[in-house]
């Protein structure tokens, strides 16, 4: 194992004890989360997981870099869709989970999913730099690759109402009621019994009724029909 593949297991693990979802070394972790107790701050440990992590050269390093940075806000959104961009304009990283897995009745692509939330994480950097057409655009390849995840289309919903109007950003959520991830699956689980997944459609309603609650304390009712559907 070379230097650099050491010090970037290390980031990862600095990742992780943070709270991040990353594959790393298990064996670092108790190390990890003794700097991250002994750390000054969370910035100083996202920081040093950053030196630590290498220059880009592997999509491994990209993909770390752009959580990283993404988690360090919007002080470090330039790097944040610099390193998004470069991750996902080349290859996966190999140690992501791969395949099909049933989830609750639906079935998820790990690659899928895997995209997607780079997909947001670039998005959510572009619309911090103002960049709000790029980041409406991401969060729709986001949604289209992981449509049962309801935080892509609450997502572009926050984004309208900041950028456009809260009546688009409420017209935009009501087309996603004829999107067939509104619709609830219904599923047996291992032990046989009969469940129902409405995830996606109770996070869309409470969304919903949040941006119509804003509007009518404004004194707009919420079927007002101003707003341009996307």
């Amino acid at each position: 194992m070379t230097e650099q593949t050491k010090n970037f297991e290390k980031a990862a693990a600095l990742f992780w004890a943070l709270g991040g979802s990353i594959p790393h070394d298990s064996e670092l972790e108790t190390a990890a989360e003794k700097e991250v107790k002994e750390a000054g701050s969370r910035e100083a440990v996202l920081r040093r997981a950053i030196r630590l992590c290498g220059g880009g050269n592997t999509p491994g390093e990209r993909y770390l870099l752009a959580n990283l940075y993404s988690w360090l806000g919007a002080s470090a959104a330039r790097e944040t869709v610099r390193w998004a961009s470069a991750y996902l304009s080349g290859p996966a990283w190999e140690r992501l989970p791969r395949g099909l897995v049933r989830q609750e009745g639906i079935q998820l692509s790990w690659e899928s999913s895997s995209r997607a939330a780079m997909l947001a994480i670039l998005a959510g950097a572009q619309a911090q730099l103002g960049e709000s057409g790029p980041a409406l655009a991401n969060y729709g390849e986001a949604a289209r690759l992981e449509p049962y995840n309801a935080m892509y289309p609450v997502k572009t919903a926050d984004l309208l109402a900041k950028t456009r109007s809260p009546e688009e950003a409420l017209a935009y959520l009501k087309n996603q009621r004829a999107s067939a991830s509104y619709q609830p699956v219904k599923y047996r689980d291992q032990q046989g019994n009969r469940l129902i997944n409405d995830t996606f459609q109770q996070l869309l309603e409470a969304h919903i009724r949040k941006i119509e609650s804003a509007l009518q304390r404004r004194g707009v009712p919420a079927d007002d029909p101003r707003g341009s559907n996307i």
